[in-house]
Protein backbone atom coordinates (compact mmCIF):
# COMPACT_ATOMS: atom_id res chain seq x y z
CA UNK A 1 0.00 0.00 0.00
CA UNK A 2 1.61 3.12 -1.11
CA UNK A 3 0.47 6.97 0.90
CA UNK A 4 0.53 10.23 -1.72
CA UNK A 5 2.44 12.78 0.02
CA UNK A 6 4.10 16.40 -1.52
CA UNK A 7 7.07 17.14 -2.57
CA UNK A 8 7.87 20.37 -1.08
CA UNK A 9 11.16 22.06 -2.72
CA UNK A 10 12.31 22.31 -6.25
CA UNK A 11 14.72 20.35 -8.11
CA UNK A 12 14.87 17.46 -5.23
CA UNK A 13 16.80 15.07 -5.68
CA UNK A 14 15.44 11.41 -5.87
CA UNK A 15 18.28 8.80 -4.83
CA UNK A 16 19.15 5.78 -5.80
CA UNK A 17 19.97 4.81 -2.06
CA UNK A 18 18.41 6.62 1.19
CA UNK A 19 21.58 8.94 1.59
CA UNK A 20 22.78 12.51 0.44
CA UNK A 21 25.61 11.02 -1.32
CA UNK A 22 23.57 8.28 -3.59
CA UNK A 23 23.21 9.38 -7.31
CA UNK A 24 20.12 11.03 -8.05
CA UNK A 25 17.82 8.95 -10.57
CA UNK A 26 16.16 12.29 -11.33
CA UNK A 27 14.34 15.23 -9.39
CA UNK A 28 10.82 16.42 -8.20
CA UNK A 29 9.58 19.38 -7.71
CA UNK A 30 7.31 21.58 -5.66
CA UNK A 31 3.94 20.32 -5.86
CA UNK A 32 4.81 17.25 -7.49
CA UNK A 33 2.41 13.75 -5.88
CA UNK A 34 5.21 11.09 -4.46
CA UNK A 35 3.77 7.86 -3.86
CA UNK A 36 5.29 6.65 -0.86
CA UNK A 37 5.26 3.05 -0.41
CA UNK A 38 8.25 2.72 2.54
CA UNK A 39 10.40 4.56 4.99
CA UNK A 40 13.42 4.57 6.88
CA UNK A 41 14.24 6.18 10.27
CA UNK A 42 17.85 6.91 10.01
CA UNK A 43 19.53 6.09 7.03
CA UNK A 44 21.73 8.97 5.83
CA UNK A 45 22.58 12.59 6.91
CA UNK A 46 20.09 15.14 5.93
CA UNK A 47 21.23 19.11 5.65
CA UNK A 48 17.95 20.27 7.27
CA UNK A 49 18.88 17.98 10.15
CA UNK A 50 16.44 15.25 9.86
CA UNK A 51 17.59 11.40 8.73
CA UNK A 52 14.25 10.49 7.67
CA UNK A 53 13.82 8.83 3.73
CA UNK A 54 10.93 7.77 2.16
CA UNK A 55 10.95 5.49 -1.25
CA UNK A 56 8.65 6.39 -3.62
CA UNK A 57 7.65 7.26 -6.93
CA UNK A 58 7.29 10.58 -8.48
CA UNK A 59 3.75 10.47 -10.09
CA UNK A 60 4.55 13.57 -12.75
CA UNK A 61 7.80 12.05 -14.03
CA UNK A 62 7.49 8.11 -12.82
CA UNK A 63 11.20 8.23 -11.02
CA UNK A 64 11.79 6.05 -8.69
CA UNK A 65 14.00 6.16 -5.34
CA UNK A 66 14.03 7.36 -2.31
CA UNK A 67 13.67 11.43 -0.70
CA UNK A 68 14.83 13.28 1.94
CA UNK A 69 12.19 13.97 4.51
CA UNK A 70 13.14 17.38 4.51
CA UNK A 71 11.14 17.83 1.23
CA UNK A 72 8.42 15.84 2.15
CA UNK A 73 4.68 16.63 3.78
CA UNK A 74 1.60 14.75 4.08
CA UNK A 75 3.09 11.55 5.31
CA UNK A 76 5.60 10.47 8.35
CA UNK A 77 7.69 7.64 9.27
CA UNK A 78 6.93 5.76 12.52
CA UNK A 79 8.95 2.56 13.38
CA UNK A 80 9.99 2.04 9.32
CA UNK A 81 6.14 2.38 8.71
CA UNK A 82 4.90 5.18 6.88
CA UNK A 83 1.59 7.11 8.16
CA UNK A 84 -0.51 9.54 7.15
CA UNK A 85 0.53 12.90 8.53
CA UNK A 86 -1.90 14.38 11.00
Amino acid sequence: MSLVATITGDGVRIHKDPNQSSPANGEAFKGDRFDVDSCTDGGGDDSCGGTTWFHGTDERTRVTGWVSGCFISGVVCIEEAVKKAE
